[in-house]
């Protein structure tokens, strides 16, 4: 009857031990999967801010070189309308002197 009850002890403490044993390694594995989706949301969110930003990036080029685009045009209709203007200018400048010259 002792041995019976001592046999019964030793299986617990080995049960025990299996399941203290077992619950480490499913600790183990738990912490390891978290750790590891972890990284994975790390990651993508690294990837998708990098995405993000040259989205952004590309978008303000193509705003700038628009805006560049249009104060060029700009730029080239003032210098016409100011060669047009010194054009006039010229030709009548041309005449003043002319007559001066020729005394009308």
């Amino acid at each position: 009857m002792v041995n019976d009850v001592l046999i019964a002890i030793k299986e617990a403490e080995r049960r025990a031990e299996e399941l203290i044993s077992k619950s480490s390694d499913d600790s183990e594995k738990i912490t390891e999967d978290a750790n590891k989706k972890a990284e994975e949301i790390i990651t993508s969110s690294k990837e998708e801010a990098n995405k993000k930003a040259m989205e952004l990036l590309k978008k303000s080029k193509e705003k700038g070189e628009k805006e560049a685009e249009t104060i060029t045009k700009e730029g080239r209709i003032k210098a016409e309308n100011i060669k047009k203007d010194t054009q006039k200018n010229l030709n009548k400048a041309a005449e003043i002197i002319l007559s001066s010259i020729l005394g009308e």
